[in-house]
């Protein structure tokens, strides 16, 4: 029992199940960047994480400390989540829309080893990092130019090595902190481990169900629990499938992507699915590859539940969670539009 034990502990983790679909998938389409014309296979992003993950534990970064990012939806977040599980590093994604105090607080409280934020961050950081007691030793800035103190990404990456780094993970490793909203005070931070990241991706393919023949995009924001754990980095990457990188929403775009890509599973709020049936009832995409679409975060109505499964897809889904605990409640399309807002 005690060798299971150590097994069980040792190889039933996130990265360990990544790894895997590098294996078994290499070849086949990990993530899409339309925006930017940028894609990677399996092998190709497992190459990149490497990249990333020698070059943070090059400049000092070590298993358990805090890999802090402000960023949009964008590959370096996809790429920097899967980094940080390979250093053993803690993951913690924080509010493109976090005012400078609210920044300076967080990296207070978190006390980051490195942080990486993209271009419309750069005044939040500065102002931020002005406030902050602590200084994360690593600063690196996604975009064009390099800002006061701060590294470019992809000069940071360039020589690094693209070998697996040499870092023993155990299920009960803290792999990501994410923040609430802080609608009682300040934002508070929750500690997600390794085995929670796995069950979380084991809920999204046994649910929807998911696997490596799918394709999906979820247009909320990652760094909230719904984005990157609802058909986001964590359950896309964890299953073999490939995941559309939207940067900012569009009702038109998105829509197109879905054609373009063969996307199977698409996730929005409530208000961005009536975006999209506004859309589709104008412009009539071809949506014949959705298997469904996931909604959450605000009240889905029975009367507007009716008209996205007649105008989008049969195969609504609706989940209301929280932070510390994914879905608490999870409608199916069997459960629709019956189960509307209950």
């Amino acid at each position: 029992m005690e060798d299971f034990k150590k097994i069980f502990e040792s190889r039933y983790t996130w990265i360990e199940g990544f790894m895997r679909n590098v294996r078994r998938y290499g070849n086949r389409p990990a993530m899409i960047s339309p925006a930017d014309g940028r894609s990677w296979t399996y092998r190709e992003l497992d190459l990149e994480c490497n990249r990333f993950a020698n070059a943070l534990m090059d400049a000092g970064l070590r298993k358990g400390d805090v890999l802090m990012m402000q960023l949009g939806n964008c590959p370096e977040f996809a790429i920097g989540y899967v980094a940080a599980h390979k250093t053993g590093a803690i993951c913690c994604p924080v509010s493109f829309r976090f005012s400078p105090g609210e920044l300076a607080w967080s990296i207070d409280d978190s006390r980051p080893k490195a942080l990486l934020f993209c271009a419309p961050c750069r005044e939040t950081v500065e102002h931020a990092l002005s406030l902050a007691h602590h200084r994360p030793e690593i600063l690196l800035a996604i975009g064009d130019g390099t800002p006061w103190g701060a590294s470019s990404y992809a000069t940071f990456i360039e020589s690094a090595s693209e070998a697996e780094p040499d870092v023993i993970h155990n299920i009960y490793d803290e792999t990501a902190r994410l923040y609430t909203s802080g609608t009682t005070g300040h934002p508070k931070a929750i500690p997600l481990t390794s085995i929670n990241e796995v069950l979380s991706a084991h809920d999204v393919m046994i649910h929807f169900p998911m696997s490596y023949r799918d394709v999906t995009m979820n247009t909320t924001p990652w760094f909230h629990r719904g984005g990157l754990h609802c058909a986001g980095p964590c359950p896309a990457f964890y299953a073999g499938a490939a995941i559309v990188v939207l940067p900012k929403f569009d009702a038109k775009t998105a829509l197109e992507y879905v054609s373009r890509y063969g996307i199977t599973f698409l996730v929005g709020v409530p208000t961005v699915l009536g975006s999209l049936a506004d859309e589709q009832e104008e412009a009539a995409h071809d949506l014949s590859s959705l298997k469904g679409i996931v909604t959450m975060g605000s009240p889905l109505e029975k009367a507007a539940c009716i008209r996205y499964q007649h105008v989008l897809t049969p195969n609504i889904f609706n989940g209301y969670g929280t932070t510390e605990t994914f879905w608490n409640t999870f409608l199916r399309p069997f459960d629709l539009p019956e189960g509307a807002g209950s």
